[in-house]
This record gives structure tokens, C-alpha cells and sequence, in this order.
């Protein structure tokens, strides 16, 4: 007898039906490893873009999707195990004809035509091709087609194929649709396993805890979930008045908080009348603040109790007011008097408006108050805790002349702290601060720790520092052999991914194969996906992976760091690593990138940089031959760094951070801080003291590729004539 999902679609409705109550629940333990099974059916998640231009079909697509689901529900949901139990897993590749016409359907679902998808993969007779197909038919369901079958679909697809994308999606989706005939047990044991997202989640599970006896279990889970989910203003009243007498004061004080961070006014107003005690005025003194108004404001301040005066909230809106009105001075006392860290809410945000205003004190190199800011900084994980324990350890080290205090602070980071850029970054610092403590030895110890990522500024610097040759990162590549990967070929996530890619659709199979990493996270499965996206020419995605296996020690070259093709070579002005190291970094080598800003292209040109080299150039000028001309593209691109680069002589940091930011603020930062071209400045301290992150971050990473690319292509002298840290691969 033929497997049931070789039946065409029309034989599967023949199977003899069963109680569905004994099939949704009967695998809810099963092993994952089952692939291609009956859970092809039962999957949900949100659209995807390239999916959800739907072009009418009979009514319109929608109803034919709703049809359709109707009869998955007859002909799959209710059909007899012992059928089901007929298909056996499959770990095989498709076939060509099957993966043929699995690409065509796919081709057709992007155009809308769902039922020549739905024929041609009926004629596949394959099983990844139907799992496949209902995967996206279900993604493509709009909420007023959910059924209570739906959660059956669901379920199974969640529990039996975690890996898969969007299963968090799909666990938001399932609370949407978990049929009101669950027993409490059943409804328990799915939120113990999947906590709830959703108002209507939260309310199913307080149910069947409170209809239990679970009376502090329900407590203690409403009293969390309130002080950290944001829900409508009519979601937040009907919460309340069912459940509001498990609610504490500090839950609504941290809700009121949650809210007012997010933008939610009209709803924290409500938690506010719920406290009282002055807690409307508080909420319409802070709202007042974060629509940055001025008149009336200084009278809703006062308003506010004085016990309330200094709630971290309040004093925070306070602050960023001050800070983007120019008035650094209220916002330095409001910074010098700090509430608790205990009781700040949001401390990374609290960063931030320290870390501008410690910036704005180096700009008026007032060392002593910027270094004494920054000591107190409070964070405790994170991004920014490694960025403010750095910051304060430089300003130690290069203003305030206390190598020692620097020191502590760089060796405690690197033990804190797991990236690559900043460990190489807390370690090359260390080393400096033990020069400046006069232990040479100690400083060359933390130089070769740093210097063992080369892939990143710092590690490089350090490299330079010990006076070793400029050399590729060194990395054992694992060695894959022929049935490995074939084994690889055979994974349903891979197989589906390369489906999506024949397609042309690269946003889903770049969604698969980082499924299929997540899956497994081995090192001989990150070069066996880096070497299959870059094969497809996906530059974007080989990076996207590369960079991703290298922050887990696993240097890929090739896949890391493209090369351009030779066609294109001729058409550079300026240095062929300095133009591949920008492009990398701008695009990741995606032709038709454009950003929020509208920069476009491989070396991301804004239309107006664009028009001007280009009239300097005596070419013509098309804005959508940025995106669908590499060449046009990179032409322009590397005239207008090369010209750049001779404007601040031969200088790369300077030419770079004038590529992001403009000439106009490179210049001005000269001013304020100083030329590194004089020697009167230290190049990296130059580089540091950019004031605009982004800025800061993208001369690092574009020199970073520097170093690599000039060894990947080979175009220079090995070893540098300066030190590394004063001329940062200037090229002689």
C-alpha cells in the first residue's frame, strides 16, 4: 500500500476517521528526530513578505486558502493513525523531477497562483514537498480562518519540529486558537511547557491554575507576567478586573514603568489611577517630558509630590529632556545624583544619557569630570557594561594617568566579557596599562591573548605590538568528508533552504539553513553551510554564517571574505583591499541593499554623493543603476574614498570615518581632539574619541577588513613600516 503522503490529495480524505481527542495528544512527548511525518500538517506561523503578495484566485486567494484548509482538516486531521503510521520517515533527497516541481510551485505560490502550487505538488507525490506546502499555506492563513483544528496543527508541528523557524511565532498563534474543550490539565500542561504570550494565553493558564488550586503558582506567575507584557488599554482593564486581586502594588509600580517606557500612555494613566497617591500627576509630568514639550511643563513637575520628586523614572525623562535641549549642565546634577542602581528600571537607557554626556565633556577635553562620570556607571551585563567598564578604564589609563586602576578594570572585563571584539579590545588595553606600569613582560603576556583574534582591530594592534608578521587568522578547518555530506544534503532544513533558493526566494532559505546551524551548531556544519550559500554566489549569506562561526573560533576565509570578481577590478581608484574592506562592511557584497537612509548599493552611496562623483567623473548619472549596476556602483564608490583618502593624505581612519559621517564632522573632530597626521595624538585614542558610535565602530571593523583583505589579495608589503598603531595599515 502506497505511503499516505504519496496519495494524490483527493485519496487522502478516503481513510476511515477517528476521535480526534485520542490523536492531538497522542505524540505531545515524541522524539524530534521523526522527520517528514504527519506533523507536516500542523504548522502556523506570521507570513513573510515575499509570501504575502497574494494575487486573487476564485474570490481571492484567502478563500481558497480557507477551502483548503477545510478540507486538510477532513482529509488530514481525522484520518485514521494506522494510515498515518504508514508514513515512514524519510531521510533521502528529492528527486530532481520532485525538487523540479517543488521549485515551481514555489515560484507560483510567490506569484499567487496557490492552486497550480497545490497541483504540481500533488504531481511530486514527495513528502518534504507536501510538509513544505501546507508550512507555507498555513503561514499564509489570516487570522479569520483559524479553526479549533488549527491548534492540533500547531501543537504537533511545534513539538515535533522545534527546529524549524518561527516556532515562536507559531506558540503565539497556538494560544490564539487552543480550543475551549481542553481539559485544565491539558491547557497546564502545554503553558508549563510553552509559558503564555498573549493576553488570552495568560488568561487560559490562570483558569485552569485557579480551577486546580494552584492559587500561588497563579500569583507569582500574574505578578511577573503584568510587570513585563504590554497589552491593549481594553486587554490591560479586562486583566485587571478578573484578576486584579493577585496583583501586588510593585507589580503595578513596575507596569506603570514598562508602560510609560514603550509609549503606552493612555495605559499607564489607567495604572496610575489604579495607584493613586500622586501617581497621575507623576504619569502626566513624564509624558509631558517624552513629548518634549515646553510650555506648562515646569508646573506638572511640581504637581508631582516631593515624595515622588525623585522616582528613577521621572528624573530619567529629566534628564534626556535636558540633554537634547542643550542644558548640559541639569543634566550633569541629575547625573551626579544617580538613584540606587536597585531601583532604576531601565539602566541601559541610563547609560546611554551618560555615556553622550561623558562624550560631551571629552569634547571640551574636560578629562577629570568626563572619567569621574563614567566611574559611576552601575551597569552590570551586557553591551553596555563592556562598553562603560571600557570606557572608564581608558579614560584611567590615557587622561587620568592611573595604569594601575586601568588595569584591574581591562583584566576583569576580559574575564566578563565573550566576543571576540571585546575580548581582543579588554585584552590589548590590559597589555597597554601593564606598559604603562612599566611590567613589559605582563604586557606582552596580554598582547598575545589579544592577539589571538585576529580577525578584529585589536587583536590586530596587538599582533603589531609583539612585531609579528601581519598574517591570516590561523584555523583548523574541520574536514568533511563525502557521506557527512551527503547527510548534510539529506536534512530536511537544508534540502528546503536550497528549495527556496532555486526559487529566488533568499530571505527564506537564508531562514532554513540558520535553522539547520541552530540545529547544529558544529563546526563541520557552519563550513558545510557557509561553502553551500557562497557556491549559490549568496556573498550576503556566506558572510552572514562566517561571521557567526568565527565568534565560535572557526575562521572562514573564503566565505568570510570574498573577493570581487576580476571583470570588475579595472574600475577601482583607490586601494583594491580598501574598496573590498568598505563593501564588506557597508553591504556585505548585496548588490541591492538599501538602507533606511537611502544609501544603496554595494558601497551603500547616498543619490546625491552619487550624482556628484559622478559629474566629476563627466558619467551619466541613474539612481537605479546603484543597485542594479556593480560596476556603476563601485566605480563611484571607490573615486569617492580614493578622493577622500587623498584629502586626508593617505590617512585611512580618516578617510573612512569622513566615508560615514562626512568630511565636515571628520573636520570638526580635528579641531576638537586633535590630528593624528601631527603625531600630537595617538591614532587609536583618535579614533576612540569619536563621539558618534556608529562612526567609532564602523573605522575599526572597515580596518579590520583592511588587514585581512590585503593578505587575501596579496597587493602589499606583509609587514607595515610604522607601528601598527600609530599608521593603521596606511597604505605606503
Amino acid at each position: 500500500m502506497r505511503a499516505f503522503f504519496n496519495l494524490p490529495f483527493y485519496q487522502i480524505i478516503k481513510c476511515r476517521p477517528i476521535d480526534v481527542t485520542i490523536f492531538k495528544w497522542r505524540d505531545k512527548r515524541s522524539n524530534r528526530a521523526v522527520k517528514h511525518n504527519v506533523s507536516f500538517f500542523f504548522s502556523f506561523s506570521k507570513t513573510d513578505a515575499n509570501l504575502s503578495r497574494t494575487k486573487p484566485f476564485g474570490k481571492n486567494a484567502r478563500d481558497f486558502i480557507a477551502v483548503t484548509l477545510l478540507f486538510i482538516g477532513f482529509g488530514a486531521l481525522f484520518t485514521p493513525f494506522s494510515c498515518l503510521a504508514k508514513a515512514n520517515p524519510v531521510n533521502r533527497l528529492q528527486s530532481a523531477h520532485a525538487k523540479a516541481l517543488t521549485t515551481q510551485a514555489l515560484q507560483d505560490i510567490e506569484n499567487g497562483d496557490w492552486e497550480a502550487a497545490r497541483d504540481k505538488i500533488a504531481q511530486s507525490k514527495d513528502p518534504l514537498a507536501t510538509k513544505l506546502y501546507h508550512w507555507l499555506l498555513l503561514v499564509n492563513t489570516k487570522k479569520a480562518d483559524w479553526t479549533n483544528q488549527m491548534f492540533i496543527r500547531l501543537s504537533h508541528f511545534i513539538r515535533r519540529n522545534p527546529e524549524w523557524p518561527e516556532i515562536s511565532k507559531m506558540k503565539v498563534h497556538a494560544e490564539g486558537v487552543m480550543p475551549e474543550s481542553l481539559s485544565n490539565a491539558e491547557v497546564l500542561a502545554w503553558y508549563n511547557d510553552f509559558p503564555p504570550k498573549t493576553p488570552y494565553g495568560m488568561g487560559r493558564y490562570m483558569d485552569s491554575l485557579i480551577i486546580e488550586g494552584k492559587r500561588d503558582q497563579a500569583r507569582l506567575f500574574l505578578v511577573d507576567w503584568w510587570a513585563s507584557t504590554l497589552t491593549s488599554r481594553k486587554q490591560q482593564k479586562k486583566i485587571f478586573k478578573k484578576y486584579g486581586r493577585f496583583l501586588t502594588l510593585d507589580a503595578h509600580k513596575k507596569r506603570f514603568d514598562i508602560l510609560l517606557h514603550r509609549g503606552y500612555y493612555d495605559s499607564a494613566r489607567a495604572i496610575a489611577a489604579v495607584l493613586g497617591q500622586g501617581y497621575p500627576a507623576l504619569a502626566n509630568a513624564r509624558i509631558a517630558l517624552m513629548k518634549k514639550k515646553n510650555s506648562g511643563l515646569g508646573s506638572l513637575i511640581a504637581k508631582v509630590p516631593s515624595y515622588l520628586q525623585d522616582d528613577p523614572g521621572l528624573l530619567y525623562e529629566r534628564l534626556h529632556w535636558r540633554r537634547k535641549k542643550g542644558l548640559d549642565d541639569g543634566a550633569l546634577e541629575i547625573l551626579a545624583n544617580t538613584p540606587n542602581a536597585s531601583k532604576i528600571s531601565n539602566p541601559k537607557k541610563w547609560w546611554v544619557e551618560r555615556h553622550i554626556m561623558i562624550r560631551h565633556l571629552l569634547g571640551k577635553r574636560q578629562y577629570k569630570k568626563a572619567y569621574a562620570l563614567a566611574r559611576e556607571h552601575v551597569q552590570k551585563t551586557g553591551f553596555s557594561y563592556a562598553q562603560a567598564e571600557w570606557l572608564t578604564g581608558w579614560l584611567a589609563l590615557r587622561f587620568m594617568h592611573k595604569p594601575t586602576e586601568a588595569y584591574e578594570r581591562f583584566t576583569a572585563l576580559y574575564q566578563k566579557v565573550k566576543t571576540p571584539v571585546s575580548r581582543a579590545r579588554a585584552a590589548y588595553w590590559a597589555g597597554r596599562a601593564a606598559h604603562g606600569m612599566k611590567q613589559k613582560d605582563l604586557a606582552q603576556r596580554w598582547y598575545k591573548k589579544a592577539a589571538e583574534f585576529q580577525t578584529v582591530f585589536y587583536g590586530q594592534l596587538a599582533g603589531a605590538a609583539l612585531s609579528r608578521g601581519n598574517q591570516l587568522p590561523k584555523s583548523d578547518l574541520p574536514q568533511i568528508s563525502r557521506s557527512e555530506r551527503r547527510e548534510y544534503h539529506k536534512n530536511e532544513l537544508v534540502q528546503v533552504s536550497s528549495l527556496f533558493k532555486a526559487a529566488g526566494m533568499e530571505k527564506r532559505a537564508t531562514d532554513f539553513l540558520y535553522a539547520f546551524l541552530n540545529d547544529d551548531e558544529t563546526p563541520k556544519s557552519y563550513r558545510f553551510a557557509a561553502e553551500l550559500v557562497a557556491s549559490g554566489g549568496n556573498s550576503y549569506g556566506a558572510i552572514r554564517i562566517a561571521k557567526k562561526a568565527t565568534r565560535k573560533g572557526l575562521f572562514l576565509t573564503k566565505q568570510s571574505y570574498p573577493t570581487i570578481t576580476k571583470q570588475l577590478k579595472d574600475v577601482h581608484t583607490a586601494e583594491w583591499a580598501l574598496v573590498h574592506a568598505l563593501i564588506r562592511q557597508e553591504s556585505m557584497f548585496d548588490y541591492e541593499a538599501k538602507s533606511p537612509a537611502g544609501a544603496r548599493g554595494l558601497m551603500q552611496l547616498m543619490p546625491a554623493t552619487a550624482r556628484e562623483v559622478s559629474g566629476k567623473l563627466n558619467l551619466t548619472y541613474r539612481k537605479g543603476w546603484l543597485t542594479s549596476k556593480p560596476k556603476y556602483n563601485i566605480l563611484l564608490g571607490s573615486s569617492y574614498i580614493g578622493e577622500l583618502v587623498k584629502r586626508y593624505d593617505g590617512n585611512y581612519p580618516l578617510a573612512v570615518a569622513a566615508y560615514n559621517a562626512g568630511p565636515g564632522r571628520v573636520n570638526s573632530w580635528l579641531k576638537i581632539y586633535g590630528d593624528p597626521r601631527t603625531n600630537k595624538i595617538d591614532s587609536v585614542d583618535w579614533i576612540e574619541l569619536i563621539p558618534i558610535y556608529e562612526t567609532r565602530n564602523y573605522v575599526q571593523r572597515v580596518m579590520e577588513n583592511v588587514y585581512i583583505y590585503r593578505l587575501r589579495l596579496d597587493n602589499i608589503q606583509k609587514q607595515p613600516e610604522e607601528e601598527l598603531h600609530v599608521a593603521i595599515h596606511t597604505k605606503k
